[in-house]
This record gives structure tokens, C-alpha cells and sequence, in this order.
């Protein structure tokens, strides 16, 4: 079994590669081992194999260094406060956000994952919208549509005027009510009246 570990931090002192039965292991260093990135961007890092794959290694020799490593117990230490602020961040943010990718016991690794899908899908229905409105413009412009009556000088529509007896609108009323598809399941119809902004300055009212 292979294994390519982005961040060690979760198996150190706790577990090994060697332990779940991996074969192949690749370690980035700079999440781990706290080096900067670089020197063959984050991916460099020692590949570690069995016994039984040491012969098909390459030739070239490890040298040591001066560096002196952090005693063992310190390394466990360092990276059970790290999957402990994964935790807390994750329990922090749970009542907020999704939380995906939980262990049995309801608790994270060194890492989480927040669901962020309903905020892209509320960014998608916004550029959906001002894509439909550009293909109104467009139509405009090409003389498709009348250019002082059309469904971008008439809106906003609110209930009221759709719901009207009377319509002289070159555009259907469905159009104007429900310009996207998705419309049809989550309709706001917001306020179209306009705030007096220079009644408001001229009689500021103090509240506490």
C-alpha cells in the first residue's frame, strides 16, 4: 500500500505508517517538519519504504547533518495540540457550518473540513442573475425587444402589478415574476418603496 502524507501531524508518536500497512510512504517536510516551502515545492520530501522494497531504492547515499531533531516525546506533543485545535476550531465552528468527514466519535483529525456548498450555491443563483440580466441587455441591443418597454425598464414587478387585472407588458407575467428557474422555489419579493433619506437627516431620531 502506498501512502502520500500532505501532514504527518495526526499519526506522529500516535500511530506509523508502518503500523496501518503501508509499503510506499512519502512525506512532505513542510508541514510535518516545519521547513519553508520551496527547494521543489512543497512535494519534495524522503520516501520511505520496507525492508523487502530497500534494494529498488536509488543508490545515492543519506548524509547526516547538524541538525538535532526534537526529542521524540516533544514531536507527539507538538501534533496532539495540533489535532486538539483541530478540534476545537471544528466545535467552535459546528453550530455554524457543516462539518464533514467526522470520526466515529464525532471528533476530527489534524485537519477539518467546513461545507461551504450553500455559499457557493447562493454565489452561483447571484452571477445566474446578472448573466440573465446581460442576455436582457443583449436583447436590447440587438432591437429584439422595445427599448422603453422591456422587462429591464419595467422591474422591478412587484405582487401587486403582477397580480394586476390589467397588463400591457410586451413580456409575460410568469417572466416577470420568476426570471430564473430557481426563482420558482425561493421567491423574495423585497419592499419597492423608496426611504426618504432627506427626512431622515433633517429629524434624526436618537435611540439607546
Amino acid at each position: 500500500m502506498l501512502e502520500l502524507l500532505e501532514n504527518m501531524n495526526a499519526q506522529v508518536g500516535l500511530t506509523s505508517p508502518w503500523w496501518i500497512g503501508v509499503d510506499v510512504c512519502h512525506l512532505n517536510l513542510h508541514k510535518t517538519f516545519c521547513i519553508p516551502h520551496g527547494g521543489g515545492r512543497p512535494e519534495m520530501g524522503p520516501i520511505g519504504v520496507k525492508k523487502h522494497l530497500a534494494p529498488y531504492l536509488p543508490s545515492h547515499p543519506v548524509v547526516a547533518t547538524r541538525g538535532i531533531p526534537a526529542p521524540e516525546q516533544r514531536l507527539t506533543y507538538a501534533y496532539s495540540i495540533a489535532i486538539l485545535n483541530a478540534n476545537y476550531m471544528a466545535k467552535r465552528l459546528e453550530s455554524h457550518y457543516p462539518i464533514l468527514f467526522r470520526g466515529v466519535s464525532g471528533t476530527v483529525s489534524n485537519e477539518f473540513i467546513v461545507d461551504l456548498r450553500p455559499l457557493k450555491a447562493e454565489l452561483d443563483r447571484f452571477c445566474d442573475a446578472l448573466i440573465s440580466i446581460r442576455q436582457e441587455i443583449a436583447e436590447i441591443e440587438k432591437g429584439t425587444v422595445n427599448i422603453n418597454n422591456n422587462v429591464i425598464k419595467g422591474a422591478p414587478h412587484p405582487p401587486q402589478l403582477l397580480m394586476a387585472d390589467r397588463w400591457t407588458k410586451p413580456y409575460s407575467r410568469e417572466y416577470a415574476a420568476y426570471p430564473t428557474t430557481w426563482l420558482r422555489a425561493a421567491k423574495f419579493w423585497p419592499t419597492t418603496c423608496r426611504v426618504d433619506n432627506v427626512y431622515g437627516d433633517r429629524n434624526p431620531l436618537a435611540t439607546t
